[in-house]
């Protein structure tokens, strides 16, 4: 291993956050939600996250718009900026189970230093074990990112792979990533961009329902992709606040480049049934899922479909309107308390309502808080002023719903005890 700066030293915690967006939630909940989802996966042997996500047609996909649409990767662009970096630094925002980060290493031509950091301590023994056994300078350590703090124009290089849609505090995470690189440091990103909280539009959904429903029999007999819907509440921090990832990066960062991809194709490579219908090794698979790639690329390209996938490279703005950001960020969130605020409100006047709720599963009382919302909707005039300032106010951010919904499961649950 190479030596030089404590790494340690590079990457700490912070409380001092301007705005804190975990404060109107239920943190701890969500944490350990997002905790126990990704202790309990399939992870492959060359420690990334299988299951569904290791299907060979998922795999194929993108081995697809590498050679074809991009003509590059995110292992091509960090190792392409790497070579020009002597001994490069580098840190790995939500490295998860670091199979990234451990072929970033073996890659990489000249000295280096690699910090990966995630929230859960649990997963990253393995990576930590093969990177000591292999003599690679990573250094993998737990960390909330919704607390980040970064030493100024210290990396390189920062890498966000699949992470920053589990991010509460993106504003003050991107600041961070700005004061952390250095003058001509990049910032490398792939991550889902789709709709907040449920990844895909409905206009995605449908249309990749009426796709399976066309496919030949080989494919699509038997197989229903579930119809469009939105969650009652949030579990973990999946899909957070995705929506808001490319605006908010674009307050702080310049684009070089930006590859946008991935209007219907998860539906069909991930499902648990439907994907493995495809093996890339048959030739006549092999051509049906390169037109459904063509497919989904002409879709996105001319705008009938969004994309809900994004691998971009920024480098750093010269200057940042924070004051803008925040007063933006400090408006949101003020509505945001003062929905949650009404919600109290209108369930305190109603306490006989609310002794009738089964005091069972979470998932049931996530089902008889919708009920309860609907019944007080018709015969309550503050429940549909509470309707109309989230209407109003969130629009299509359905995450944001949740705030109130947990104020609410809380509520009941204190209640119930």
């Amino acid at each position: 291993m190479n030596s030089g700066t404590k790494i340690e030293s590079l990457v700490t915690t912070t409380q001092k956050v301007e705005h804190d967006w975990t404060r109107i939630s239920d943190y701890s909940q969500l944490v350990e939600e997002e905790i126990q989802e990704y202790s309990n996966i399939e992870v492959t042997d060359n420690l990334r996250e299988g299951g569904i996500h290791a299907q060979n047609a998922w795999r194929f996909w993108f081995e697809y718009l590498s050679e074809r649409v991009w003509k590059t990767s995110l292992a091509e662009e960090i190792m392409a900026f790497c070579d020009d970096i002597v001994d490069p630094r580098i840190l790995s925002l939500g490295c998860g189970y670091g199979g990234i980060e451990l072929d970033i290493a073996k890659s990489l031509k000249s000295t280096y230093q690699i910090t990966a950091v995630d929230l859960n301590p649990g997963i990253l023994d393995k990576a930590r074990a093969e990177a000591q056994a292999k003599n690679l300078n990573i250094q993998f350590l737990p960390l909330d990112l919704n607390f980040l703090q970064i030493k100024e124009k210290s990396f390189d290089l920062i890498i966000a792979h699949a992470s920053l849609h589990h991010i509460l505090n993106l504003e003050h995470v991107f600041s961070q990533i700005h004061m952390g690189l250095k003058d001509h440091g990049r910032l490398i990103v792939q991550d889902i961009i789709g709709k907040t909280q449920v990844l895909f539009w409905k206009q995605n959904v449908d249309f990749a329902i009426d796709l399976v429903h066309k496919m030949p029999p080989k494919y699509g007999a038997g197989i229903e992709l579930p119809p469009y819907s939105e969650p009652a509440i949030q579990i973990g921090m999946e899909g957070i606040r995705q929506e808001e990832i490319e605006p908010l990066l674009n307050d702080y960062f310049v684009p070089t480049k930006m590859f946008k991809y991935g209007s219907f194709m998860r539906m069909v490579c991930t499902h648990p049934d439907l994907g493995k219908r495809f093996d890339p090794g048959i030739e006549a698979d092999k051509r049906y899922l390169q037109s459904l790639f063509d497919l989904d690329v002409q879709q996105v390209e001319e705008g009938r479909l969004r994309a809900t996938e994004m691998l971009a490279v920024y480098e750093k703005k010269d200057s940042v309107n924070v004051t803008a950001i925040n007063t933006a960020a400090r408006a949101r969130i003020d509505a945001f308390l003062a929905s949650g605020e009404v919600a109290q409100s209108v369930l305190s006047q109603d306490k006989a309502l609310l002794a009738e709720v089964s005091a069972g599963s979470l998932a049931d009382v996530s089902d008889e808080i919708k009920r309860l919302r609907f019944a007080l909707t018709e015969r309550d005039r503050t429940i549909a002023d509470l309707k109309r300032i989230i209407d109003k106010t969130f629009a299509s951010r359905s995450w944001r719903i949740t705030a109130p919904i947990r104020r609410v499961s809380s509520l009941l649950r204190k209640v119930l005890n």
